[in-house]
């Protein structure tokens, strides 16, 4: 039955209000990224701190497919409502305790050792979040109204990303270095606790009552034994998506502030590429149903790769407005990407089973993007390469466009 529009806004504030607290922690994230490093992992040299300070932030994503598969167990078993619930709870609770963890001067190795259990934590609880949500939101849509539904998902997830990085923005232009390093890039992480309150009253009323699943079996145990192959072919594709995020937000700011661009000119570009990629994916969530999903994940790894060539070429110039296209360049394809790769999940695994299969194709390719950052940094570390982030991303781009065309046909949307 295809339920009345009022219905439809009620589910889609639900799903979105916990993507846009991980993303608006994602988006501080990446632009205090600096302030951590000088905080949390000191060094006298800026790339080897910013590579402590990614390769903390990596290890959020390396937990992932855990709180996948505990989270979305909770959603195939006790339902989707309640695993979306314990997700937002543990993800709020560990970001606001991020704000408080005690620098290095003050702690030692303390510092870095809580300050990575707290992104470890987060970690966790958003390994479900994401499978979780789309299948809450598009289990409740007929099939024609999905491809909507999950760009406006998509979009209200990176919407949350702009909100971040327009606070830390303001912030970033109203006090001052010192006041930043200080205290500032904390009150930024203490932020989220307002809006992880909203989420979680939000959720709440979407609690299903108990019931007891017709297959009492572990959903993990099914999707090893039918679903592996399934699982590998989602997380193949599903890891250039991841890959591009990466290049666009954290890599490409590493990028400006190693190419000499102040902090606050690399804050404006991130926002404005937020942005971008926002209106990019509402304009384009229908060209899954004008040209299929396998044309348009090909049209969208295409173009980013084009605009990886063109961010790189464009950071180096050292202008802030071929900085900013350089931005765009890459948030469009991106755009393209995102409602192709949500409907995906749906398709690719039967309900019984979805939200752990899907959970733990994603999370497996997020631990991948999210390594790209540190990654990047460490080959210019250690090989002195500055295309760190275009042989990542040429690596995964070539592994999707193989996997999309050697797998079968679209075929119809699973229920």
């Amino acid at each position: 039955m295809d339920p009345p529009p009022s219905r439809r806004r009620s589910v889609l504030a639900i799903a979105v209000a916990g993507h846009a607290i991980e993303w608006y922690e994602f988006a501080i994230y990446g632009i205090v990224a600096a302030y951590i490093a000088a905080a949390i992992f000191p060094t006298d040299d800026l790339t080897v701190s910013l590579l402590a300070t990614w390769t903390a932030y990596a290890v959020a994503f390396a937990f992932r497919p855990l709180g996948g598969i505990v989270i979305a167990h909770v959603a195939d078993r006790a339902g989707r409502g309640r695993a979306l619930f314990l997700s937002v709870l543990l993800m709020s609770l560990a970001t606001t305790l991020m704000a408080i963890v005690p620098g290095w001067e003050a702690a030692g190795l303390f510092a870095p050792v809580a300050f990575s259990a707290l992104r470890a934590l987060q970690g966790f609880a958003v390994g479900g979040e994401m499978s979780s949500a789309v299948c809450f939101t598009l289990e409740r849509l007929p099939a024609a109204a999905r491809p909507r539904a999950a760009g406006v998902l998509a979009a209200g997830t990176f919407a949350g990303s702009f909100v971040g990085s327009v606070v830390a923005s303001v912030l970033v232009v109203t006090i001052t270095d010192e006041h930043m390093a200080s205290w500032g890039w904390r009150a930024l992480f203490a932020s989220a606790a307002p809006l992880g309150i909203i989420a979680l009253v939000l959720r709440a009323r979407a609690l299903e009552p108990r019931s007891t699943p017709a297959d009492p079996g572990a959903p993990v145990r099914v999707v090893f034994r039918l679903h592996r192959a399934g699982v590998a072919r989602f997380a193949g594709v599903v890891a250039s998506y991841n890959v591009a995020l990466s290049c666009a937000f954290g890599g490409y700011l590493n990028e400006m502030v190693l190419a000499g661009f102040t902090r606050g000119e690399a804050v404006r570009v991130n926002t404005a590429t937020y942005a971008v990629l926002v209106l990019a994916i509402l304009a384009t969530s229908g060209l899954s149903t004008a040209l299929g999903r396998r044309t348009t994940l090909t049209l969208g790894l295409g173009a980013v790769a084009v605009g990886c060539v063109a961010q790189t070429v464009l950071v180096r110039t050292g202008s802030i407005t071929a900085a900013m296209i350089g931005g765009i360049a890459i948030a469009v394809p991106i755009g393209i990407l995102a409602t192709p790769v949500y409907l995906a999940l749906v398709d690719a695994f039967p309900r019984e089973v979805r939200a752990t299969a899907g959970g733990l194709g994603f999370n497996i390719a997020a631990a991948v993007g999210s390594a790209v950052p540190a990654l990047a940094l460490g080959l210019r570390a250690l090989i002195g390469t500055e295309h760190g982030l275009g042989i990542i991303l040429a690596c995964a781009l070539t592994t999707s466009l193989l996997i999309i065309w050697r797998a079968p046909g679209e075929g119809t949307s699973r229920a």
